[in-house]
């Protein structure tokens, strides 16, 4: 039976089990998932490993209609077809690379001294968590929607520019600072709140000696993520080099570079955990609190960035072996947060006439949430640090007016703490309302 088995899948090309084919979609770097015998499949010229079965790899697609080949050991092919349409909406993210003003565009290379690949590790590091964000939300039942990103030619518009201060200055500042300065700064290039702008510190300096990365934050809200680069120099300079900087195991010198890795102290683990800091900050722009999901890309999930684009975890500082991953053990976004994502405007591909009447509003009285919008509410979460949270969504046709709600029964999953009623509409307006905690008897 083992040998029939072993023939079987020897004998069957590779299939692709999280693609239809012939399908639309709204972004250039794609995940495949599949099934093939062998030790690896080929991906338009790029080898990906096949584990139990089991392969994952990318392809970048062209604007307009592509033919995807994956080919196994044995030479047999599948084709998978896909059309890369650009969205149509002014909603984008927005990427920068910043140094400042008495410095050249250059970030730490980890070896003790400098590169200037920003611009391709800046595209790849992009797409990369753009793809995966389409996954998840794919995951969570929603359809592949992601962030729009701005593009030319296929490639992220990374903007390069010197903050007029020195860089001796900027490394002095803390990360609030920082990122006040900066918010500060692009405010005038908001393009009327459409925008939100991902922002990499080219100035970023790592101190061996004490220990400190100067420059170096990763914080977001409003309108701007903001994020160090000390780390940039391992992540890829292009989707082919993905797969091999999450399998890089090498142990990072910190006398010459940043280890960020969450305890794992090797290349992978700095890719992993700095690119996924990336996503999860920018989590916060979209309006998105911190959650008590473990594998929640707004908790510590998005260490783990790796396990949608390889099979196997190297070894590293927290696992002296490498093990299999399976789907179960990816991050996510969190049940909640990705139905305010499903109808936040950053997450459509086109761009919806918002009416002028007022979105939701949400009022308290005696015990009772009464949620009310003229447009028809989405979703309803009621969120508290730490805790689960509560989740009301319905589907656009089904769509209500009016909802209102017990705070005793919210309590039953977020506990007696302060918590945050969040309202949005069809259109992803959005009201919040807080409810402070139980009062204490004296």
């Amino acid at each position: 039976m083992f040998c029939a088995v072993v023939l079987f899948a020897l004998s069957t090309p590779p299939v692709v089990t999280n693609w239809k084919g012939g399908e639309t979609i709204h972004y250039p770097l794609v995940i495949i998932e599949g099934e093939a015998g062998g030790d690896a499949v080929t991906i338009e010229g790029n080898s990906f490993d096949v584990v139990d079965g089991r392969y994952v790899g990318v392809a970048e697609l062209m604007l307009g209609s592509n033919t995807v080949k994956i080919t196994d050991d044995a030479g047999k092919e599948t084709e998978l077809r896909l059309t890369f349409k650009e969205p149509k909406t002014e909603y984008r993210v927005r990427t920068w690379f910043v140094v400042a003003k008495d410095e050249p565009f250059l970030f730490e290379d980890g070896k003790g001294g400098y590169a200037t690949d920003h611009v391709k590790r800046s595209d790849t590091m992009v797409k990369l968590i753009q793809s995966m964000t389409a996954e998840m939300m794919r995951e969570a039942g929603y359809g592949r929607k992601t962030f729009a990103v701005e593009l030319t030619d296929g490639k992220v518009d990374v903007q390069t520019a010197k903050y007029p201060e020195s860089g001796e200055d900027l490394r002095a500042k803390d990360g609030n600072a920082l990122w006040y300065k900066m918010y500060e700064w692009l405010a005038p290039q908001m393009d009327g709140a459409k925008i939100k702008n991902c922002l990499l510190a080219g100035y970023t300096r790592w101190d061996a000696e004490t220990k400190t990365n100067g420059g170096g934050a990763a914080l977001g809200g409003g309108y701007l993520g903001y994020f160090g680069t000390s780390s940039m120099f391992t992540w890829p300079t292009s989707p082919s080099e993905i797969a091999n900087c999450f399998a890089d195991a090498t142990v990072i010198d910190t006398s010459l570079g940043l280890d960020d890795s969450a305890y794992r102290s090797t290349i992978w683990g700095s890719c992993s955990t700095t690119i996924g800091a990336v996503l999860h900050e920018m989590g916060h722009t979209f309006g998105l609190p911190h959650t008590n999901d473990p594998q929640g890309i707004m908790s510590r999930g998005f260490d783990f960035t790796n396990r949608w684009f390889v099979m196997t975890e190297p070894p590293s500082g927290r696992n002296k072996e490498p093990f299999t991953i399976t789907p179960e053990q990816r991050p996510r976004w969190s049940k909640a947060w990705a139905a305010i994502l499903n109808v936040s405007p950053w997450f459509q591909s086109e761009d919806a006439t918002v009416p002028n009447s007022l979105g939701p509003k949400a009022e308290l009285s005696e015990g009772t949430v009464t949620v009310a919008s003229p447009t028809g509410l989405a979703v309803i979460v009621a969120h508290a640090d730490g805790k689960d949270d509560w989740l009301w969504e319905v589907a656009p046709a089904d769509s209500t007016k009016l909802k209102t709600l017990k705070v005793s029964d919210l309590r039953k999953t977020v506990g007696d703490g302060a918590f945050t009623v969040i309202a949005l509409d069809m259109f992803g307006r959005r009201h919040d309302l807080p409810i402070p905690e139980v009062s204490k008897s004296v």
